[in-house]
């Protein structure tokens, strides 16, 4: 378990029995793939819960950014969430080359991971992504959001 504390790894470990009931009652083996299945979904869903939440319900703060929650925040409660009429995370394509060459840009028809959109001062909507283990933010004119893969 990555990151877990005490609570959360007592949640983890009773949704796995629950998740396993239930695959059980659906007739799905029990080997050691369906295990890690297992462990690996309660795993996401007890540790990704709180940035689910936060993102759905309130803009972030520094504690979320510390936490792993979130990728930005912006001080003074000057942001309010923007809906971007999709749940996040989505997948969205950059319309040009972001970051400076000093950082190693992500390149302009990159995917990227939407996790996080806010809009500040309600004028300007910031978007938090993911790229592979890189995070980045950005202006919502700099991505394009991609339809859902079937």
């Amino acid at each position: 378990m990555t990151n877990a504390n005490d609570e959360e790894g007592k949640q983890i470990l009773d949704l796995q029995d629950r998740i396993a009931s239930k695959l059980n009652d659906l007739g799905y083996a029990n080997d050691e793939s369906a295990g890690d299945i297992i462990h690996h979904l309660a795993e996401v869903a007890v540790l990704g819960k709180g940035w689910m939440l936060n993102m759905f319900s309130k803009p972030a703060t520094q504690e979320d950014v510390d936490a792993g929650r979130a990728i930005f925040c912006v001080p003074d409660e000057r942001s309010k969430i923007y809906d971007l009429g999709v749940s996040l995370p989505v997948r969205a394509k950059t319309r040009k080359d972001i970051g400076n060459e000093e950082e190693n840009p992500i390149p302009a028809g990159s995917v990227v991971e939407v996790v996080q959109c806010e809009i500040v001062d309600g004028t300007d909507v910031l978007v938090g992504f993911r790229q592979d283990s890189e995070e980045g933010v950005c202006s919502l004119e700099e991505i394009e959001i991609l339809p859902a893969q079937p």
